[in-house]
C-alpha cells in the first residue's frame, strides 16, 4: 500500500514537472532570420544587423565620467530605471569610440553634401 502511495506521487510530481517545464523553458526561436539582443552597452556592443531595429526614442543614453575611478560610466535609462546594467569604460575605449563616432559623422554629412550637389546639378 506505502509502495503504491509513494509511487503514484513520484510520477504525479515528474507529470508536474514536465507540464511546468513547457511554461518556463524557453521555446526555440521560430523565425528565418532570428533577432537578437545585444549583451553589452551600445558603445562596445552595437547592433551590426541592419534588419534589427533601433532601440525606441524613450531610451535615453549618456555618459558620465567618474574622477575617482578614472572611468566613463555608459547609462542607457528609460525615465529614472536603468534599461540595462551601466557599463564601464577606460579613458582609452572611450575615447576610441569618440574618434569612430565623429568619423560616422563626417563621412554622413560629406554623404549627405554630396547628395544634396547632384541633386541640384
Amino acid at each position: 500500500m506505502i509502495r503504491k502511495l509513494v509511487i503514484v506521487i513520484v510520477l504525479s510530481i515528474s507529470a508536474w514537472n514536465l507540464s511546468y517545464a513547457s511554461y518556463v523553458l524557453p521555446m526555440p526561436d521560430s523565425l528565418k532570420y532570428p533577432l537578437k539582443d545585444r549583451a553589452g552597452d551600445y558603445i562596445t556592443d552595437p547592433s551590426k544587423n541592419s534588419v534589427d531595429l533601433s532601440d525606441p526614442s524613450n531610451i535615453v543614453r549618456t555618459v558620465d565620467y567618474d574622477p575617482e575611478t578614472n572611468t566613463y560610466i555608459v547609462h542607457e535609462k528609460i525615465g529614472d530605471i536603468d534599461y540595462r546594467p551601466p557599463m564601464y569604460l577606460t579613458y582609452e575605449e572611450y575615447v576610441k569610440y569618440v574618434e569612430k563616432q565623429q568619423k560616422n559623422d563626417y563621412v554622413k554629412s560629406r554623404n549627405a553634401g554630396i547628395n544634396l550637389v547632384e541633386k541640384k546639378g
